[in-house]
């Protein structure tokens, strides 16, 4: 058996006590960070709770005779679904004529959202960690998708507004689009999901703090709805409004 000569052994044995101690920190660094993001999740969590469980426009009544609108969606993501034109508002001439110029549907769906999630991802399969990190966590720029064939689910909200309230809640819808110098819709580049869907470009940043939920929530705000304080989930906005009518 060869034995290490007494510097070597010593080299040896410091360099594995180094290691220890290298290991030994590194693993508290990786507990720590670990619990610090377990805790910042509980506090998100249980932020949203707190906040989504105290109401806003607390006085808000239905207008009976009013205009319905719906609140659209699944358990990630909430749309605006307005009537397509009445009387206060025709959607005609802020959105270009869709590619079916034969469809004359009643309705259309508003949804605000990050770009490239919206962009990239068509189905969930689609979806990469990275652009769920990218969307999840850090301000990313935003696009308008609009549908002329809504979807309806169990999940779908309604409620009527009067023509005030409606107005409140167009100006929201509209002011979220980015324009150009002669104040028309910039049109994104994409073919949609399907035949009957647009993208275009919108204002503002998408993050942790503000979603597509936020953005829904905040035009029920505007609106003077009842709804929850912040809503970055689509349960959230979905709480204080009343079941769809059949």
């Amino acid at each position: 058996m060869v034995e290490l000569a007494p510097a070597r052994q010593s080299g040896y044995t410091d360099a594995m006590k180094r290691l220890r101690r290298f290991l030994r920190t590194t693993l508290r660094w990786v507990l720590r960070a670990t619990l610090a993001l377990v805790a910042a999740i509980a506090l998100y969590l249980l932020v949203a709770l707190v906040l989504t469980l105290i109401p806003v426009n607390r006085d808000f009544v239905e207008d009976q005779n009013g205009i319905e609108i719906l609140v659209i969606g699944d358990g990630v993501h909430t749309d605006f679904c307005v009537p397509r034109k009445n009387a206060i508002f025709d959607w005609d001439t802020v959105i270009p004529k869709f590619r079916d110029d034969s469809y004359a549907g009643e309705l259309l769906s508003f949804g605000w959202g990050a770009r490239g999630f919206y962009l990239a991802v068509k189905e969930w399969g689609d979806l990469s960690v990275g652009r769920a990190f990218e969307s999840v966590f850090l301000p990313t720029p935003v696009a308008m998708h609009v549908d002329r064939y809504p979807y309806l689910t169990t999940d779908t909200r309604s409620l009527k507004l009067s023509p005030d309230q409606y107005r409140r809640l167009v100006a929201h819808i509209r002011d979220s689009f980015q324009l150009d110098p002669q104040g028309k819709v910039l049109q994104i580049d994409h073919p949609g999901y399907y035949s009957e869907d647009r993208f275009f470009e919108a204002k503002g940043s998408y993050h942790l703090f503000y979603t597509c939920n936020s953005w829904t929530n905040d035009g029920l705000k505007q609106a003077g709805v009842k709804t929850a304080l912040w809503a970055p989930f689509p349960a959230s906005v979905r709480y204080h409004l009343p079941p769809a009518r059949n």
